[in-house]
């Protein structure tokens, strides 16, 4: 048998760790899982969510997201795919916001997550309910460009959804950088974290399948004051060991994802004409009028994007 639930917060090593009999009031963070889940090892996962367990797979490109995501059972993908916002976003079209929040016990007082270099979800059948979409100006970046091309559709994405596996839940998120520390202080992300572990008894970093632990991940074991607090210094962690291997398989991708401390990339100028001629081109129907204003709408506001700081 693995390491049991008894303390409020654990770091796994081992899906026999699930096996315990506390999974009622127990919440399990999956963070970009870069090494595959032996059918056992889902079958494990699946019968903690089953007798009332919670689990927050958060996966973005890479790893074995998809993998875990099908053996549960559940029809929720990651899209794998980039999404941008050149009209609501903090800092970059890069950081979207996702200001569309469906009321829950999960996002209660928050308002919107600042993401940081996002896939979406992709969603089958009515299983899931959608709790945090993006705005209805973003985009799948399908050809990983930077801009906002003919083929690519303004509209709303998932980014968080919730889905009842037996008497437990599952809840998928497309962007795990809400989970490290230099995103948690951006609007409402800490709140959104926060509301996912206070619900809860005990909490429980799994990194079985994260592509090596790193020495400082055992100092999480020696942060009892508060579940909140325990989980935000996994977060302090990760930013820490990421000269290693990466504590859950995702900080080897930081590097390419736009760093909040750095200075601020300058933006992108767009071209007015080429993207009204994208929008008459995708949407013949829209008269000139609504070509024009979804066109402004998108178009920088005195250079700058939103900014909630």
């Amino acid at each position: 048998m693995g390491e049991s639930f008894a303390d409020e917060t654990s770091v796994i090593q081992n899906t026999e760790s699930y096996e315990s009999d506390t999974a009622t009031g127990t919440i399990g963070f999956v963070i970009s899982p870069a090494e595959p889940y032996s059918t056992t090892d889902v079958a494990t996962i699946r019968q903690f969510i089953q007798r009332g367990g919670t689990l927050v797979v958060a996966g973005d490109f890479d790893g074995s997201t998809n993998q875990l995501l099908r053996g549960l059972g559940t029809s929720t993908r990651i899209t794998n795919v980039p999404v941008r916002d050149e009209q609501e976003y903090y800092r970059s079209p890069a950081l979207p916001i996702a200001p569309n929040v469906t009321s829950s016990n999960y996002t209660n007082n928050i308002s919107q997550l600042t993401l940081n270099y996002p896939s979406s979800l992709q969603l089958a059948g009515n299983e899931s309910t959608v709790l945090v979409r993006t705005s209805s100006y973003a985009y799948l970046d399908l050809n990983r460009d930077g801009e906002l091309n003919s083929t690519e559709t303004l509209r709303q994405h998932p980014v968080v959804s919730r889905e009842q596996i037996g008497e437990g839940e599952l809840l998928a998120v497309s962007d795990p950088s809400i989970f490290i520390n230099t995103m948690l202080d951006q609007p409402d992300n800490r709140e959104f974290v926060q509301n996912l572990v206070d619900r809860h008894n005990r909490s429980v970093l799994d990194v079985s399948h994260s592509g090596g632990v790193p020495p400082l991940v055992g100092l999480l074991m020696l942060l009892r004051e508060s579940t909140v607090a325990q989980l935000l210094g996994g977060g302090l962690l990760l930013a820490m060991v990421g000269k290693w291997r990466g504590l859950l398989g995702y900080t080897r991708r930081l590097g390419r994802r736009i760093s909040l401390s750095a200075e601020v990339p300058e933006r992108r100028a767009v071209d007015s004409g080429a993207l009204k001629e994208s929008l008459q081109a995708k949407y013949p129907d829209w008269d000139e009028q609504r070509v024009e204003r979804v066109a402004q709408s998108i178009m920088p506001r005195n250079g700058e994007g939103r900014n909630d700081e």
